[in-house]
C-alpha cells in the first residue's frame, strides 16, 4: 500500500516539518492515497515505533479535521502491539485527557488496546496504567452494555470464541480473564481469589443474556478450568447462571471446539447433566461438533476417577441420542486410541466400560444396532487381545455388510497391529477365525485382492 509519501520522508517530515506533514494529511488531491496512509501507513510505523504514534497524537489538535481520523490511525497502531511501561503510561495519559465523546467515539479500539497489553504482558505493567484501564472497563459496560446486538449471528454459531475476539463486549471479557491471570503473575503474594473488580466484571458477563451472552460465555467456558482453579468457590456461582442462559447445545460447541476437558468437579456438579441433555438431541448434523463431544466422553469414561455409576449415565446417554451418530463416532474414536495403545490399556477399556455398552448395543438398548455400527466393531476386534473370542460372540458369528464401506476402512482392518504375543492359544484362534470369515466375504475378498492392491500402488 502507497501513502502520501514513502515511510522513510512520512518519518522525516514528522520529525522536521510537522506542519507540512499535517497539511498533506488535509490535502483532498488523491482521496485513496489518502485513506492507505490512515488505514495502512500510520498504523504500521505505530507498530514498529509508539514514539511515532505519541508526536502524531500531539500534533492532532482539535483544530486539524483530520484529528479524529488520525487519533484512530494511531490507536489501531498502538493497539496491535505490547508497549513498554513508559510507552503506555504515556499512551494512558493522553487518553485520559480526551474529552467524553471523543474517548467514547474510539472505545473500541481503546478496548483492543487494552486486551493486547494484558493478552501479550510478560512483565510489569504500571499500576495507574492498569487502574485507568480497569475503570474504563467497568465504564463501556456500564454505558453500552445494554444496546449491543450481534449482526449475523448465524453465521458465527460455530464459531462464537472467534466472534468474543473480533467485538467490544467479548474483548472486554477476555480482557478480565487475562488481568486476572496478570494478577496471579505479577502480583499473588496475598492471592485469596479474585478481587471485588474482578469478581464484578465476572458476574456481570455470566449473567448477560441474548446477544450480549454469546460474546461474553465463551471466554469464560474456554479458560474454565483456569479460572475454577483460582477462585473455585466464585466459579462453582457463576457457572449455572451461565448453563441457565445459554442453550446447551452453545455451551458445548465452545467446549469442543477447542478441545476442552472441564475438570472432574465442574463436570459432577454441573456438566455431566448438561452432556446428558446435548446428547438427547439429534446429532447427525455437524460432524465435527459430535466428535468433540466423543472425545470428552471417552475422556471421562477412560479416566481412573470417574465412578462406575457415572460411567453407566454417560453411556446411558450415548446409547439413547436418537441418531447413530455419537454411537458410530464413539466406536470410530476408540479405533483411533487404541492404535497408539498397549494391550494394557486396551484390555481395560474393554474391561471397564466397553464391554458393556457393546453388550447394550448388541442387545439394541436404545436405538437399533444398525449395520455401520456393527462395521465399526467389527474393526475393533483385532485389537482386542484376549478379549477377541469374547467380542467376535457378541456378533454371533454374523459378520455386517461391508459392500458399501470405504474401500480404506477395510484395508485398516488387515494392518493392525496386533500385540499376538500376549495372546492365548483360544483368542489366537478367534482371530483367525475371524479373518477367515472376513475373507469368505466376497466384496472384502475383491478389495483386498493381489490385482487391486497392486492397482492401488500405482496410484
Amino acid at each position: 500500500m502507497k501513502g502520501i509519501v514513502d515511510d522513510a520522508t512520512f518519518l522525516t517530515l514528522l520529525h522536521n516539518d510537522p506542519s507540512h506533514l499535517l497539511s498533506l494529511l488535509s490535502s483532498q488531491e488523491d482521496p485513496r492515497t489518502i485513506d492507505d496512509t490512515f488505514s495502512h501507513q500510520i498504523p504500521r510505523l505505530i507498530e514498529t515505533d509508539a514514539q511515532v504514534g505519541l508526536m502524531l497524537w500531539d500534533l492532532a489538535s482539535s483544530k486539524h479535521d483530520k484529528s479524529p481520523r488520525l487519533r484512530t490511525a494511531i490507536l489501531s497502531g498502538w493497539a496491535h502491539q505490547k508497549q513498554s511501561p513508559d510507552d503506555l503510561l504515556s499512551i494512558v495519559t493522553r487518553l485520559n485527557q480526551l474529552p467524553q465523546e471523543s474517548s467514547t467515539s474510539f472505545s473500541n479500539t481503546i478496548i483492543r488496546l487494552m486486551h493486547t497489553q494484558m493478552e501479550k504482558s510478560d512483565g510489569e505493567i504500571p499500576k495507574d496504567a492498569r487502574e485507568w484501564m480497569d475503570s474504563f472497563a467497568a465504564t463501556q459496560w456500564a454505558e453500552r452494555h445494554a444496546s449491543f446486538t450481534v449482526h449475523d449471528r448465524d453465521s458465527w454459531e460455530h464459531d462464537p470464541v472467534t466472534l468474543s475476539l473480533n467485538c467490544w463486549p467479548g474483548e472486554l471479557a477476555w480482557y478480565w480473564v487475562q488481568r486476572i491471570q496478570y494478577r496471579k503473575a505479577y502480583d499473588s503474594s496475598d492471592w485469596s481469589g479474585f478481587s471485588e473488580a474482578e469478581s464484578t466484571a465476572l458476574s456481570q458477563f455470566a449473567q448477560a443474556k441474548g446477544d450480549l451472552a454469546f460474546v461474553t460465555h465463551p471466554p469464560l467456558l474456554f479458560n474454565v478450568n483456569l479460572l475454577h482453579a483460582l477462585d473455585s468457590s466464585f466459579i462453582e456461582k457463576i457457572i449455572p447462571q451461565m448453563l441457565q442462559t445459554d442453550d446447551t447445545v452453545t455451551v458445548w460447541k465452545i467446549i469442543t471446539q477447542y478441545h476442552i476437558q472441564p475438570n472432574l468437579r465442574l463436570m459432577r456438579l454441573f456438566l455431566f447433566d448438561s452432556l446428558y441433555s446435548v446428547l438427547k438431541k439429534r446429532l447427525d448434523t455437524d460432524s465435527t461438533f459430535v466428535r468433540g463431544l466423543v472425545h470428552i466422553t471417552l475422556q471421562a469414561l477412560n479416566a481412573s476417577d470417574l465412578t462406575k455409576a457415572e460411567k453407566q449415565a454417560l453411556l446411558r446417554a450415548v446409547v439413547n441420542e436418537p441418531s447413530h451418530t455419537a454411537k458410530i463416532t464413539l466406536i470410530d474414536c476408540m479405533i483411533t486410541q487404541f492404535a497408539d495403545c498397549d494391550q494394557i490399556t486396551r484390555d481395560l477399556a474393554w474391561e471397564i466400560w466397553l464391554r458393556d455398552y457393546i453388550d447394550s448395543r448388541s442387545r439394541n438398548i436404545g436405538t437399533q444396532w444398525n449395520n455401520e455400527e456393527r462395521i465399526q466393531f467389527s474393526r475393533l476386534i483385532p485389537m482386542m487381545g484376549n478379549h477377541i473370542d469374547e467380542a467376535t460372540q457378541v456378533l454371533a458369528n454374523r459378520l455386517p455388510d461391508y459392500s458399501d464401506t470405504e474401500p480404506y476402512l477395510i484395508h485398516q482392518m488387515f494392518d493392525v497391529d496386533v500385540h499376538i504375543s500376549a495372546m492365548d492359544e483360544d483368542n489366537i484362534k478367534a482371530l483367525l477365525s475371524f479373518y477367515s470369515q472376513l475373507i469368505r466375504i466376497p466384496s472384502i475378498r475383491n478389495e483386498i485382492s493381489p490385482e487391486k492392491s497392486a492397482n492401488y500402488s500405482h496410484i
